[in-house]
């Protein structure tokens, strides 16, 4: 089989080219050096505060639980209220309302 018209190897080799071509400071090669470390660290502080937040989580969701369970409770009665007392309420007797 062949290959396509201006390639050759593999993608492996293409990228190693192109790193070559491309000019990093000493900085970015320390950094690319140690990004497994840094985002091991980050990893680890993220999953350190999660658990530390598990409390906190619940607490929120059951008291956001709470807060809708009581909307809806004052929006149902606001509705029948509005059906009973709204503009609608008195019919086609416009100066009743």
């Amino acid at each position: 089989m062949e290959e396509p018209v201006g390639t050759s190897g593999t993608n492996s080799d293409m990228w190693e080219h192109v790193l070559l071509l491309v000019q990093t400071t000493e900085e970015e090669k320390e950094l690319q050096q140690n990004i497994k470390i840094i985002w091991e660290n980050l990893f680890d502080e993220a999953r350190r505060i999660d658990r530390k937040l598990g409390t906190v989580k619940k607490k929120f969701t059951k008291t956001t639980k709470q807060e809708i369970q009581m909307f809806a409770s004052n929006l149902a009665a606001f509705a029948s209220r509005f059906r009973l007392q709204g503009p609608s309420s008195v019919g086609e007797d416009l100066d009743t309302g």
